[in-house]
């Protein structure tokens, strides 16, 4: 091999690997932009860097993926206009997005589609794109999703495994407004795109974000099996940034089984790792559960200072409304979802906050969330039987174990069944 091409022979190998997910992937890539630098081509080296800060993110290490990604910006910071510079700017927008800094993403973004129009280039459109239809839509400009299919019918057209992570994101930006079977469809196909183009990276990710559908829809064995083997992976060697997620939905589901300690154990993990990725939407899953469990087991002090804790990062705001006045937080809760863009979430929340639980419930279980739907329609038989409505908290209970005994819930079939023996 001509010693001149060396350095480009290691990235492109290092790109394969990571498509690979290939844990090889750092130390080529590494060596490939230090011979990029020695050789003079810093547009090349800041693409091995951007290579590496996206490595790192998977791997669930945010620090060192903002150091990559900065080594990036200041190796094409002087150079001016180029296909590079598109890239690290898409690549930046990407950031900032998952930093819940939405504004400055589609500034970003806007600013890399114009800089690649300037040059007459289509690198990283589809990711521009991407990154500029989720932070609209997470605005709540829904005219960001026509961004996103844009986003994955270029990436398509040119087989660019990029399409992969748009039919992730837009999956997740229709799950955030409550659209759980839409985007669970969105998943799959995102899922069958990601093994055809080969890109394995976003593969592993998608699979992971799958398991909620399953743990929405019931399928609580299949959601267990995939989130044991998903965390084995992880602490087998090959870490990743869902697994904060995944242990996640383990306490939700260990928990409901009876199984306080292995959830207990589960969601400190799961916070653990939440904490060290600092992104907002990696704390507001699992700060949930952690604030349910707490709940559940009477710890309501450190349970507020969850809550006070999610509230202030905007998110789980069903979850927030269901405890609200167990934590004596009504207010604080109702204020905080008359500021968020109203979603089939927020509708639901709302009704729980006005003690419509009933309708609350049937909302939950419309747009696909079967487990809160099962927890407000204990609520409310709790609620009706207080009333002396028993007929009524009858059917509620009916409704909610009919699920719970289906999934093995046994702390809340017991819980339900004690409600049921109190109407006789």
């Amino acid at each position: 091999m001509d010693e001149r091409e060396r350095p480009r022979v290691l990235v492109r190998l290092g790109a394969a690997l990571h498509l690979a997910s290939d844990e090889r992937r750092i130390e080529t890539l590494e060596q490939a932009r230090d011979a990029l630098v020695a050789a003079g081509d810093p547009e090349t080296a800041a693409e091995a860097s951007l290579l590496l800060a996206e490595a790192w993110w998977y791997r669930g290490d945010r620090d060192r993926s903002r150091e990559h990604l900065g080594r990036a910006q200041a190796l094409v910071g002087e150079r001016g206009a180029s296909p590079a510079a598109v890239r690290v700017l898409a690549q930046v927008g990407r950031y900032r997005m998952l930093a819940d800094e939405h504004e400055e993403a589609i500034r970003t973004a806007r600013e890399a589609l114009a800089l690649a129009d300037e040059l007459g280039v289509d690198e990283s459109r589809s990711l521009s794109l991407n990154v500029l239809g989720t932070s609209r839509t997470n605005l709540g400009d829904l005219g960001g999703i026509a961004d996103l299919e844009r986003a994955i019918e270029i990436g398509l057209a040119a087989n660019d495994s990029e399409a992969a992570r748009a039919y992730n994101n837009l999956g997740a930006v229709l799950y955030q407004r409550g659209e759980l079977r839409r985007a669970a469809d969105v998943w799959r196909e995102g899922k069958a795109v990601a093994d055809r183009l080969g890109n394995a990276t976003v593969g592993r990710y998608l699979r992971g974000v799958m398991i909620w559908p399953d743990y929405d829809t019931g399928r609580w064995d299949e959601a267990l099996r995939a989130a044991d083997a998903f965390v084995a992976e992880c602490e087998a060697g090959s870490p990743h940034y869902l697994e904060a997620d995944v242990q996640g939905i383990r306490a939700r589901i260990l928990f409901a089984r009876d199984d306080v300690a292995g959830a207990v154990a589960a969601v400190a993990r799961a916070v653990e790792l939440a904490r060290k990725l600092k992104d907002p939407q990696a704390l507001r899953p699992v700060l949930g559960i952690q604030m349910r469990i707490d709940v559940e087991l009477g710890r309501i002090a450190e349970a507020r200072a969850i809550a006070r804790e999610l509230l202030s990062l905007g998110g789980g705001m069903v979850e927030l409304a269901l405890f609200a006045d167990d934590l004596g937080l009504h207010d604080e809760v109702r204020a905080a979802i008359s500021e968020r863009p109203q979603t089939r979430w927020t509708q639901a929340a709302t009704a729980l906050l006005e003690g419509e639980l009933e309708d609350a419930a049937q909302r939950l279980e419309e747009l696909g969330d079967q487990p809160f739907g099962a927890a407000v329609r204990v609520r409310a038989a709790a609620t009706l039987l207080a009333a002396g409505r028993r007929a009524e908290a009858d059917l509620q209970l009916a409704e909610a174990l009919a699920f719970y005994r289906s999934v093995g819930a046994t702390r809340y079939v017991r819980e339900a069944e004690a409600l049921l023996a109190a109407t006789a």
